[in-house]
């Protein structure tokens, strides 16, 4: 896959030059480009890792040790595996087995924490921020079916690993997970998604209303930390008036030459082949997308969204404003188990655990179907109701 990326990278590349107001060339760009906007939302997150590994490691990781659940889960249910959450469990990890399930945690939970839902917040229109808070909500819910297909995969394949963060040592740990320990890490998970579900059945409009302020919380206070360690870089300014500035750094230093700013640009070289793929995937296999979508009762634009997602979020984002509210509410569901697949994840499986590239593809996939089928039950009826009564109000006005 990453040898197709490279491909439509040069196609992309190729009708840039030659003719750069081309879709395909501006999809190269947008790709590139996409860069400073990560960089931006998740800065913050990022330079903030030292401290919410710190609380992590004193509050919630003694918590789970105590009922017998890893605590290398914890990390990965705020942040995404790529973007620290791996580190971060391994140092807190009890074993090797939990320390790799914790990362198909990060790969939808995290990652909906960290990224999905501040980038989601701040690109989406104001009008289908409902409908975001219906879609992710309901994907969410998925996250336990994700993990547990991931183990089962596990358990079954039983495939060596890398025992250290490394891009570069051989795998030398065969994993011997049991049905039970996987069901014991994916139960806080579980629950969380129980009271979620509860919440969405009982006081939807509430739910909705408190999931968009967390967004607008999260979204908020990423930027302000990123701000503030960007004054910290050029003048030092924290350093001067508290004697030492508790945020990491968000760009390379001596101890570490892959930080944040290094890792968007990682993620944008990837999204700048990721969306002429997706351009040429739509334009090539337009057809067999909306046949493909009969199949499963969704119509062409679920599919596409569908797609762009695994690609990247951000391939999704754009397209929701001309969806329908039910396609929207689907693509949302499926983004939080399944995106990311054809861009970042693979790119992070490839660099450090290569083995776990196939299980990888079938656990975000199978969660994203899952989480569709949720939407479907409990999201998509609401969000025809929100969709109605726009347009009553509409007509009226």
């Amino acid at each position: 896959m990453v040898y197709i990326m490279m491909g439509c990278l040069l196609i992309g590349c190729a009708a840039h030059i030659i003719k750069p107001e081309s879709e395909l060339g501006i999809k190269f760009t947008e790709g590139i480009g996409a860069i400073g906007a990560i960089f931006l939302q998740i800065g913050g997150i990022f330079a903030s890792l030292p401290i919410l590994s710190g609380f992590i490691s004193s509050t919630i990781g003694p918590v789970f040790s105590s009922v017998g659940i890893d605590p290398a889960i914890a990390p990965n249910l705020i942040i995404s595996a790529d973007s620290g959450a791996y580190q971060i469990a391994d140092m807190v990890a009890a074993s090797r087995g939990g320390w790799i399930l914790s990362i198909f945690v990060g790969l939808s939970m995290g990652c909906t924490i960290m990224f999905n839902m501040p980038v989601g917040m701040a690109a989406i229109e104001k009008k289908d921020k409902k409908y975001f808070a219906l879609g992710i909500l309901s994907g969410l819910l998925a996250v336990p079916f994700a993990v547990l297909f991931a183990g089962i995969c596990i358990m079954i394949l039983q495939p060596s690993v890398r025992s250290i963060v490394s891009t570069s040592s051989v795998s030398d740990y065969q994993l011997n997970m049991t049905l039970s320990i996987i069901l014991h890490n994916v139960a806080p998970i579980a629950i969380i998604c129980i009271l979620l579900a509860i919440g969405m059945i009982k006081i939807s409009d509430k739910m909705i209303k408190g999931f968009t302020i967390m967004g607008k919380v999260i979204d908020s206070s990423a930027k302000i930390v990123f701000v503030l360690c960007i004054v910290e870089y050029y003048i030092g300014l924290g350093t001067k008036l508290f004697g030492q500035w508790p945020f990491d750094s968000l760009i390379a230093d001596e101890g570490e030459l892959m930080h944040c700013l290094e890792l968007c640009g990682v993620a944008g070289m990837m999204l700048a082949g990721a969306y002429p793929f997706v351009y040429l995937f739509q334009k090539l296999l337009g057809s067999s997308l909306e046949k493909l979508g009969k199949v499963f009762h969704v119509s062409k634009d679920t599919m596409v969204g569908i797609f762009a997602a695994m690609a990247n979020a951000l391939a999704l984002f754009p397209l929701i404003k001309n969806m329908r509210a039910e396609d929207k509410v689907r693509c949302l569901a499926f983004l939080v188990c399944g995106s990311f697949i054809l861009s970042d994840y693979l790119s992070f499986f490839a660099n450090f655990q290569p083995n776990l590239i196939a299980i990888m593809f079938i656990s975000k996939i199978a969660g994203g179907i899952v989480a569709v089928i949720i939407a479907d039950i409990i999201a998509v009826p609401k969000a025809k109701e929100i969709e109605a009564e726009e347009h009553k109000v509409t007509i009226e006005n």
